[in-house]
């Protein structure tokens, strides 16, 4: 095998596969991305197994081969050669596997691996239903929710965000518990249900961000979901078991609400989070009708601290959140966005309704903590 191509592309394809490079391995190989040229292009894969991206990048191809290099180590080689004039990189293999990296002056040899000890991958299932769906729709499902999804291993249903598509809208939907996520996009589709795991998503993400509005094609079958952009593919296991009925616990009769700019709402628990306690990191909101919303928080180690926001509001009940929870329903929204918050009493989960257009519908939903006497302690989990 024998190409060159431009250093700082290669560079960033590589980059774009690493994530699925599996970093702690006793097999050696899935440290390794396999590289094959043909014709005039070269093409990187990456897998552990569970998940596995293949990016294509056009490219002067000089013999045609496949070989696998450790990938992190050629990530390091490829980024030390920055400083070097040259904006090409000769990159050869030989029949002992060892690949040579030339750019410029320097030239840096690297163990590789034959490429018939690298898994092979599923084929596209091209018999199976497919969705066709814009980056910049992909990427604004996973920014809505993304937040939401559980990083407890022994929630296993719970360590992803379903993703489904029906002849009205596609939805994302997340849940760890405690909070629940559910973004929807206006369109019509062919009916799909994907249950796609936390590390995918997050790889989804970037790949969808590139895209922008440029088309990505989905496909799955019995255990695995395909994505396909303009230049990658992208296939990953998909998540068994029963997802919660998450319609069940979105709330229906909230009827006190105050709507509010999200920036603001944020800048204002920031500040008041900073004296919340470190292990609960619980805040006190107190709805007082005819003057606003009153943040607090306090610790004894911090001290207290506490904001008037001055808006239209009604009745009065106060309540307690997470502050980190909060911010992270805010920090997914616009900038300057409106919130409408609605809720029903202290014990009950609480609705946040960002106002949103273009075909975009998106509701959260947090549990509260319990106050007494200023201490605060988890309430019920959506879940029970």
């Amino acid at each position: 095998m024998h190409i060159k191509a431009n250093k700082q592309e290669l560079l960033t394809v590589l980059k774009r596969v690493l994530p699925c490079v599996e970093r702690k391995t006793t097999i050696p190989i899935f440290a390794n991305v396999l590289v094959a040229a043909e014709m005039d292009h070269v093409t990187i894969t990456g897998t552990d197994l569970n998940v596995a991206l293949t990016v294509t990048l056009g490219c002067k191809v000089l013999a045609e081969g496949r070989i696998t290099i450790p990938a992190r180590k050629l990530a390091d080689t490829l980024g030390k050669l920055k400083s070097i004039e040259d904006a090409e990189v000769d990159l050869s293999a030989n029949a002992e596997h060892w690949v040579t990296v030339t750019c410029g002056a320097l030239t840096v040899k690297l163990p590789g691996t034959a490429h018939t000890s690298y898994p092979s991958l599923e084929k596209w299932p091209t018999d199976k239903p497919q969705a066709d769906v814009s980056g910049e729709v992909l990427e604004g499902l996973i920014h809505r929710t993304r937040y939401a999804i559980s990083s407890k291993e022994s929630r296993y249903p719970l360590n992803g965000a379903l993703l489904t598509f029906d002849s009205e809208q596609v939805r994302m939907v997340a849940t760890e518990g405690y909070q629940l996520a559910v973004a929807e996009h206006v369109g019509n589709w062919n009916p799909m249900r994907l249950l796609i795991p936390r590390d995918t998503i997050n790889i989804l993400y970037t790949l969808a961000e590139l895209e922008g509005k440029r088309s990505i094609l989905l496909c799955h079958d019995e255990s695995r979901v395909y994505a396909q952009g303009e230049d990658w593919t992208l296939q990953s296991r998909l998540l068994t078991g029963q997802f919660p009925n998450w319609e069940m616990v979105m709330p229906q009769t909230n009827g006190r609400k105050i709507t509010v700019n999200g920036k603001v709402l944020a800048d204002a628990v920031k500040q008041v989070a900073a004296f919340a306690d470190e292990r609960s990191r619980a805040t006190k909101w107190q709805l007082i009708g005819g003057k606003g919303l009153q943040l607090s928080a306090s610790s004894t180690e911090t001290g207290e601290a506490s904001r008037l926001l001055t808006l239209s509001c009604e009745d009065d009940v106060t309540i307690g959140f997470d502050a980190d929870q909060v911010l992270n329903v805010l920090g997914a929204m616009a900038k300057d966005q409106a919130v409408t918050l609605a809720i029903k009493d202290c014990q009950s989960s609480a609705l946040w309704n960002p106002v949103e257009q273009n075909g975009w519908k998106w509701k959260s939903v947090l549990m509260p903590l319990e106050v007494e006497e200023c201490a605060y302690a988890a309430s019920p989990s959506l879940r029970e």
